[in-house]
């Protein structure tokens, strides 16, 4: 459990997880007779291996190269060839060969196509700065698909990556270009979801809009309202579990995401302690379709909770559409543990990659003022953890005669931890500020920075921050700057220049800085702030 995690580390954990469940379950994808996965990998998949070269269930010589769907019995000669001409360039003969491996010649420790997918979207989401936009998206989508030669190493596309780009091919704007098939309502569709809920998460939009956001973006590649259903739920589920429940919590929204029209007792379902393979197999098929992989997905979680290690391997030698199951899975149990992606993640072929790209979604994705600062060029000082005393301390005008009030605690605001300044701030008797003021600790030196940076959150308001250095010696002297607060989180980057100095002629020497303070100053008014994270940047 890592309910003593912050948020964003639990973020962090889900999205490694769920790369990790889909490469574990790649070389037995849509393997539907598990005697087929013992004999390829005796005592099952315990760890990354490579694709095999040969395949028993592999129908993939059956499905269409120029639509979505299956082949037809005889195709039109003016329909494009979509496999090989227009995605998976160079990739087409191996879809006319009987049992060649979708993910032929992959490696341990791949990422399969839907995956990269995902990645796709996390770049998007943070070169957008945590928002998600479709207009963003469709042509970082299109010109991954299209690339020559292709920028991944899978050799298979689902039917909504051929009937998308036919449809394109067509001439349909990107935006209309979703083909609606058999098998649209899969679990496939919702590979892409958890990246774009964190995201907006963080940022602070409430569920009910992150839902209309994932159904927007559903609805370009899986227009199906049945999905759409269980995707609230998913995003429900998501979000809950981003807020670090304990046991009972977690098992409450578990049970809570099969209620509704999957009608799933996913509770009473584990009591009965059937073997796994009569569950998936017998009452629910192992294949991508949402009705039964959505139970699948609930089961496992619910009954692995606890070892996810387990339940993402009994999750791949169940076969069938088990690595975008998986992928769903690994989101859920990465907010629950980050056992697997600690001990895993390092042994993905694009660890170092995926790596930067998380770290980039979970630095990009706030509104910043000030000038352009990289994420790498952040030095930590603070960084706020609920299971950590804030070094933080509160200071109001009563230390003078004055009669304001504050209060500081440790909260979680829009699913980040953090200190909160509360309190009213009044004029009477020459009073009229609070603050909180964080102490620099003895031997830290700030001369090799450019400025510094802060990220808050609060009503909105404008705020102080004032820079004490070992050189002034009277309370009211300071250098500082006005820091405009909104409800949003904003990180706010300071360049040392941009702090004047107040009541005072001296000038700032970085090197002899002391604490600095988030200060309600000035007027009446109820004070309501939050910081998250303070520190330095190059």
């Amino acid at each position: 459990m890592q309910n003593n995690f912050s948020t964003a580390d639990r973020v962090r954990n889900s999205l490694k997880t769920q790369f990790i469940a889909d490469a574990l379950a790649m070389p037995v994808h849509w393997f539907y007779n598990q005697m087929d996965i013992e004999k390829a990998f005796p005592g099952g998949i315990q760890r990354f291996e490579a694709a095999p070269e040969f395949h028993p269930s592999s129908i993939m010589s059956l499905h269409s190269t120029s639509s979505g769907g299956r082949r037809a019995r005889h195709r039109h000669k003016a329909e494009p060839q979509i496999v090989g001409d227009v995605i998976l360039k160079g990739r087409a003969q191996f879809w006319n060969v009987p049992n060649v491996h979708y993910h032929q010649g992959m490696a341990a420790g791949e990422n399969t196509l839907n995956a990269h997918c995902s990645r796709v979207l996390m770049r998007c989401l943070a070169d957008d700065k945590g928002h998600y936009r479709a207009q963003t998206f469709l042509p970082a989508y299109i010109g991954f698909m299209t690339a020559d030669p292709p920028a991944h190493s899978d050799t298979y596309a689902e039917s909504y990556h051929r009937g998308f780009f036919a449809n394109l091919a067509k001439g349909l704007p990107p935006e209309q270009c979703a083909m609606k098939t058999h098998d649209t309502p899969s679990i496939g569709g919702l590979v892409t979801i958890a990246p774009l809920v964190f995201s907006e998460r963080l940022r602070g939009t409430e569920m009910p809009d992150i839902q209309a956001l994932c159904r927007e973006h559903l609805a370009l590649t899986h227009p199906d309202e049945t999905l759409m259903q269980v995707c609230d739920r998913y995003v429900n589920l998501l979000c809950g579990l981003m807020e670090g429940p304990d046991e009972e919590g977690i098992k409450a929204l578990l049970s809570e995401a099969g209620k509704g029209s999957v009608g799933l007792d996913v509770a009473a379902l584990v009591k009965r302690n059937l073997p796994d393979n009569q569950v998936v197999g017998r009452m629910y098929s192992p294949a991508c379709y949402i009705s039964d992989s959505w139970p699948v997905v609930l089961y496992l979680a619910y009954k692995y909770r606890n070892d996810p290690w387990l339940a993402l391997r009994v999750n791949t030698n169940l076969g069938g559409d088990n690595v975008h199951r998986g992928m769903v899975l690994g989101a859920l149990l990465g907010l629950i543990s980050n056992d697997v992606a600690s001990r895993w993640f390092d042994q993905l072929v694009d660890h170092e990659e995926i790596g930067r790209e998380c770290f980039k979604l979970m630095n990009e994705n706030i509104k910043t003022r000030g000038p352009a600062v990289r994420a790498e060029q952040l030095i930590d000082i603070y960084q706020a953890r609920l299971d950590v005393p804030s070094p933080w301390t509160v200071i109001s005008d009563q230390v003078m005669g004055g009669v304001s009030s504050a209060a500081l605690q440790q909260d979680d605001h829009h699913s980040s931890p953090c200190t909160c300044l509360t309190g009213r701030t009044r004029l009477d008797n020459n009073g009229g500020f609070v603050q909180m003021k964080l102490e620099m600790e003895p031997g830290w030196s700030c001369a090799n920075y450019r400025g510094l940076f802060i990220e808050l959150c609060g009503a909105a308001h404008d705020y102080n921050l004032h820079v004490k250095t070992n050189q002034l010696d009277k309370p009211w002297q300071s250098f500082r700057c006005t820091l405009p607060v909104e409800p949003q989180w904003t990180r706010f980057i300071v360049p040392y220049g941009q702090l004047l100095a107040h009541r005072t002629d001296a000038q700032l020497k970085p090197a002899d800085i002391k604490s600095v303070a988030v200060v309600a100053i000035g007027s009446e008014f109820d004070v309501d702030v939050c910081v998250r994270r303070f520190g330095f940047f190059l």
